[in-house]
């Protein structure tokens, strides 16, 4: 279920975000930038709930991850 925020007009709602992306990063400063803007927008990317890995995944690896990657999902519980 939504929940209203103090903002006027705006819900914070759990659920997931798929994007497009047209110009992946391709450099390791570029990865390891957007492996921090990953982490602070959906930390829940960086912490898999699967029940067989449940160990959090480390910055350095989600940037090898983010190298090229032309679609990207977010998630939130």
């Amino acid at each position: 279920m939504p929940v209203r925020t103090e903002r006027p007009g705006s819900l914070a709602a759990a659920g997931a975000l798929d994007l497009v992306v047209l110009r992946p990063p391709v450099t390791a400063r570029q990865c390891d930038v957007m492996a921090a803007e990953d982490f602070a927008f959906c930390p829940d990317n960086s912490s898999p709930q699967t029940g067989f890995d449940d160990q959090p995944i480390s910055r350095a690896d989600d940037a090898a991850r983010l190298r090229g990657a032309t679609a990207w999902h977010f998630w939130w519980d």
